[in-house]
């Protein structure tokens, strides 16, 4: 049972690969978090706008075993170029003591996309200042994280494993 409420596949499963496109065309853009066992907790978190950009993120899995975890962006989330506009609509959503959560993609090679995350707006606006000028998105770190010990394995996250096989 579990397994059918997480939307649990493996990454070269038709059903996985199907939905995943058809939230990239719909949504525009998804947030993917893909992780090796053996690697210390080490991860690449990325947002990816295309499906050949997908496809290209599955690749760095290739011999690997672990998992990727798809999710469709959640409805708060404050998203274009950081500058003092975003800053301003930061903390009109955010509060002091909130977990939130930051991603700015590197253009140059998706799979070192910055991401931060902290509870303080002192920090908060440090993050944003430090990635003036780029693409970023703020959210409320619950709604980017819920893998693990959260129930948000829902119909908007999919989870891909590799090398189980």
């Amino acid at each position: 049972m579990r397994e059918q409420v997480m939307n649990k596949y493996n990454i070269s499963d038709e059903t996985f690969l199907k939905k995943v496109k058809q939230w990239i065309e719909s949504d525009k853009e998804i947030y993917v978090d893909i992780g090796f066992t053996r690697s210390g907790g080490w991860n690449h978190v990325i947002l990816v706008n295309s499906y050949e950009q997908f496809l290209e993120v599955l690749s760095v899995a290739e011999n690997r075993i672990g998992a990727v975890e798809v999710m469709r962006l959640p409805k708060t989330v404050i998203k274009g170029i950081s500058n003092d506009t975003i800053l301003q609509k930061a903390f009109a959503v955010f509060s002091e003591g909130k977990d939130w959560w930051l991603i700015c993609p590197n253009p140059e090679d998706i799979l070192k996309t910055y991401t931060h995350g902290d509870t303080t707006m002192e920090e908060l606006q440090k993050q944003i200042e430090q990635c003036n000028g780029q693409y970023i998105i703020i959210g409320f770190d619950n709604d980017f994280v819920p893998f693990g010990s959260s129930d948000r394995y829902d119909d908007n996250v999919l989870v891909g494993t590799f090398g189980f096989e």
